[in-house]
């Protein structure tokens, strides 16, 4: 937790309810991602991460024990060839994160995952507990842990202990998307409020070559502002609209409405499942 949220005291079947309620909203999900369905009429998406911890775990405990180093040495002789041919063999790019403790002893085997054509992500330094360290040292160990890492790539993120100017326009750029991300929330809140949305669905009816139609294919689920309802506003509403500058992103997107069918069928036509 947070300075800002103390440890709670006494035993859980004591706490408060807004307690519990603030522990277990830090971990909520939110709204679900999930598409109506997948591309390529796929059952599911699969996103493949490895965390190469090796040797760092009794390292960072401050544990010699050659048993246990060696358990983190067999990671590396065995355990992540393993999953190399695996990945190699079903033709499936995955994500590696690394200590950079682990990058610094096993080198090679950093070199051949990212020759692989694998992301390489940061891991902490020798896997310290982030969250009992200061900031100063956390941000320190991060520092260190990118340049480890970035050694020899071919687009270095730190630069003499700061962040080069990739990483400064990555950052921007984070920045900005992070603004327009708020600002279309706020959008999307008036919208709502003034209860503008509607829920449609988009169908597209594939044709053989002889042009019989198919069976439709539905597409997606969607909002979309509702003429009907703009129209039904009051003036000083549309007025209290136009001098937000929200008025003017409604008919941006209402505009966009109108290509959307042709859109739709474009895409649907190329896609697998349409031509299955």
């Amino acid at each position: 937790m947070s300075d800002a949220e103390p440890i709670p005291t006494g035993e859980p079947w004591q706490w408060p309810e807004p307690v519990w309620r603030r522990i277990v909203g830090r971990a909520r999900a939110g709204r679900s991602l999930k598409p109506t369905s997948w591309p390529g009429g796929a059952r599911c998406a699969v996103a493949l991460s490895f965390d190469a911890d090796h040797d760092t775990i009794p390292l960072r405990d401050g544990d010699q024990s050659p048993m246990r180093i060696s358990q983190g040495q067999y990671g590396s002789r065995r355990g992540v060839p393993r999953i190399r041919a695996v990945l190699d063999r079903e033709g499936v790019p995955a994500s590696f994160f690394y200590p950079a403790v682990s990058a610094l002893l096993y080198p090679d085997e950093v070199r051949g995952v990212a020759a692989d054509g694998h992301e390489i992500g940061i891991h902490s330094w020798i896997h310290e507990r982030n969250t009992s360290l200061p900031y100063e040292a956390e941000r320190e160990l991060s520092f260190r842990a990118a340049d480890v890492l970035a050694e020899g790539g071919e687009v270095p993120l730190f630069e003499n202990g700061q962040p080069s100017a990739f990483t400064q326009q990555a950052i921007q750029f984070c920045t900005d998307f992070e603004t327009e991300r708020r600002r279309t929330e706020q959008f999307v809140q008036t919208l709502r409020s003034l209860d503008l949305l509607e829920s449609k669905q988009t169908t597209f009816t594939p044709r053989a070559p002889d042009g019989t139609a198919g069976e439709p294919i539905q597409l997606a689920d969607y909002f979309a502002v509702s003429e009907e309802k703009l129209a039904a506003l009051p003036a000083a509403k549309i007025a209290e609209l136009n001098a937000s500058g929200a008025l003017r992103q409604i008919y941006a997107h209402l505009t966009s409405m109108l290509n959307w069918d042709r859109l739709v069928t474009k895409t649907a036509i190329r896609s697998p499942v349409a031509n299955a």
